[in-house]
């Protein structure tokens, strides 16, 4: 699982302090900070998100793009805690 380096006690939960230092070592931090506030508004983290799925930049997210999103997101996944 991509989120295991994260679970710094690993005792299988990802709490916000470990979240935290595991978001800003990825390096999306700043890509979803639009704004350049040091916040991500839930709007920034949704579009960073879709972003992230829509690899050729058309707005949509289809095949294989989808696979990899429900990858992500299936048993193993990135987003798998």
């Amino acid at each position: 699982m991509a989120l295991r380096p994260w679970d710094i006690d690993g005792d299988g939960i990802i709490v916000r302090d470990e979240f935290l230092d595991g978001f800003a070592d990825w390096g999306t931090f700043g890509d979803f900070d639009v704004d350049a506030d040091g916040l991500i508004a839930g709007e920034e983290l949704s579009e960073g998100i879709f972003e992230l799925y829509d690899n050729d930049f058309d707005g949509l997210i289809e095949e294989p793009e989808l696979t990899e999103m429900g990858d992500d997101m299936g048993d193993g996944g990135l987003f798998d805690v």
